[in-house]
């Protein structure tokens, strides 16, 4: 009967063990996967920073272009105004400069200024990839 016991306990501690190393490797496991998922989440990460900052910097292209052709026309009415004397004269310049007003900043170089670059918006947490 001891036999029996001690062959027992033997067999028991074996299943012990095996169900020790089963749960280690499944610990193991699911630790690697949530390594994949924050690496492939990292990535991700990156590459929507990417695409934002491109469609921001896409997005002040054109308000630049914008603000370049409303100087333009700022340009061309000032010059105009040389050639108009008196009263009207002062209307027109009160005018533009009211305009001018509305249209807050339209130096581009603000614009640029605005802009976040893709490592501004996100720094990676795995650089080995």
């Amino acid at each position: 009967m001891i036999r029996k016991l001690e062959g027992s306990a033997e067999e028991l501690k074996a299943l012990m063990d095996a169900a020790d190393d089963e749960a280690a490797r499944k610990k193991r496991e699911q630790e690697l996967q949530w390594e994949r998922w924050r690496r492939e989440e990292d990535k991700r990460s990156e590459a929507k920073a990417r695409t934002e900052s491109l469609q921001q910097l896409s997005d002040i292209m054109a308000d630049w272009t914008k603000a370049l052709s409303v100087e333009m026309f700022f340009v061309e009415a000032e010059k105009r105004m040389q050639m108009v004397d008196g009263e009207r004269r002062v209307h027109l310049e009160s005018r533009l400069r009211l305009a001018r007003s509305m249209l807050g900043d339209l130096d581009p170089l603000s614009f640029i200024e605005q802009w976040v670059s893709p490592e501004e918006r996100y720094q990676r947490k795995f650089m080995d990839e």
